[in-house]
C-alpha cells in the first residue's frame, strides 16, 4: 500500500509539472502564430484526485496591432482527473473582458459578468472534438449596449466537428455542428424580452 501511495505521489506531481510545461508550450505555439497569449502566474492544485490549473490574469486576442477579438480575465481554472486527461473543465469565476472590431472599426469594449461560467472540453489525441459552454444568470454591458445591460439566465453553447471533421477534430474541420440556446433575455432594446 505505502510503495502504491508513494507511486501515485510521483505520477501526480510528474503529471502536474507536465500540464505546466504544456499549457506554456501552447502559449508560445499561439505566439509563434501572432496569437497574443499572456499571463501573470499558472500553478497546478487539487492533489490528491484532480489537477487544478490556475492561470491568473489571462489575455488572449487575435494577431495584429489592432486585434478583431480580445478576451481576459483574472482567473481561469482548468480541472481533469488523473485518469482521464482527454475531458477538460473550465470556469472562469471572474468577471471577463471582451474586446471587438467590427470590420476594422474602433474597439467595443464588453464585460460579461455570468454568476457561473463553465466549459467542458473533449479532446482525442490531444486534439479538439468538442466544446460545451454554459453561462448562468449573468449579465453584458458596454459597447453597442449603451448604458443599460443585456441580462441573460442562460446562455448554452455546443460546438463539435462534424462528420467531415471528425478524424481530425477541430484543428483542421471541414464542418462544424454548432447549437446555442438562449434563455430568458432581457434588454430594454428589445420590443420584448425573449423568453
Amino acid at each position: 500500500m505505502l510503495l502504491a501511495s508513494l507511486a501515485y505521489t510521483a505520477y501526480w506531481f510528474t503529471l502536474a509539472d507536465e500540464i505546466q510545461h504544456g499549457v506554456a508550450a501552447w502559449a508560445e505555439a499561439k505566439r509563434a502564430k501572432g496569437i497574443i497569449v499572456e499571463y501573470d502566474a499558472l500553478r497546478v492544485t487539487g492533489f490528491p484526485l484532480r489537477m487544478q490549473t490556475q492561470v491568473m490574469n489571462v489575455h488572449i486576442a487575435a494577431p495584429g496591432p489592432h486585434p478583431a477579438w480580445a478576451w481576459r480575465s483574472a482567473l481561469l481554472t482548468g480541472n481533469v482527473v488523473p485518469y482521464d486527461l482527454n475531458h477538460i473543465v473550465l470556469n472562469a469565476p471572474q468577471p471577463q473582458e471582451i474586446g471587438l472590431r467590427v470590420n476594422g472599426g474602433a474597439e467595443e469594449n464588453y464585460m460579461l459578468a455570468p454568476h457561473s461560467a463553465f466549459a467542458s472540453v473533449m479532446l482525442k489525441r490531444g486534439i479538439f472534438t468538442r466544446l460545451n459552454v454554459d453561462l448562468k444568470n449573468g449579465a453584458i454591458t458596454g459597447g453597442r449596449l449603451n448604458s443599460a445591460a443585456l441580462n441573460f439566465g442562460r446562455v448554452q453553447l455546443h460546438l463539435r466537428a462534424g462528420e467531415n471533421g471528425e478524424p481530425q477534430g477541430l484543428r483542421n474541420p471541414s464542418m462544424f455542428d454548432l447549437s446555442v440556446k438562449l434563455e430568458t433575455l432581457d434588454y430594454p432594446g428589445f420590443a420584448g424580452s425573449a423568453q
